[in-house]
């Protein structure tokens, strides 16, 4: 199934926010890279990239996103697919930056 097939695209940019996790392997081990992605754009709108694998690692991506684009709170909807990682009992989002209203 593609996005396509399930709705149509946002109309306007920064309405929704999709997130995956990925690693890289490097010479002493993994690197793993969180990054959010805007559908409307298809532009990277944060990132993050550090040794663990921990909630936090997308928390700070999200993070990273908001305070970049300053979305509109009630208008972005963020996704994940909601894998084993990241552990959402651990996520706590009152880290994340305000944004505007």
């Amino acid at each position: 199934m593609t996005w396509s097939s399930v709705t149509s695209p946002p109309p306007d940019p920064i309405q929704l926010w999709v997130a995956d996790l990925t690693y890289v392997r490097a010479w002493q081990g993994f690197s793993y890279l969180a990054f959010i992605l805007d559908v409307y754009s298809r532009m990277i709108v944060g990132w993050q990239l550090a040794t663990h694998m921990r909630a936090e690692l997308v928390v700070d991506a999200l993070g990273d996103g908001v305070g970049l684009r300053r979305p509109h709170r009630r208008r972005l909807t963020a996704h994940t697919d909601r894998g084993s990682q990241p552990e959402h009992r651990e996520r706590n989002l009152g880290r994340l930056p305000k944004a505007d209203k």
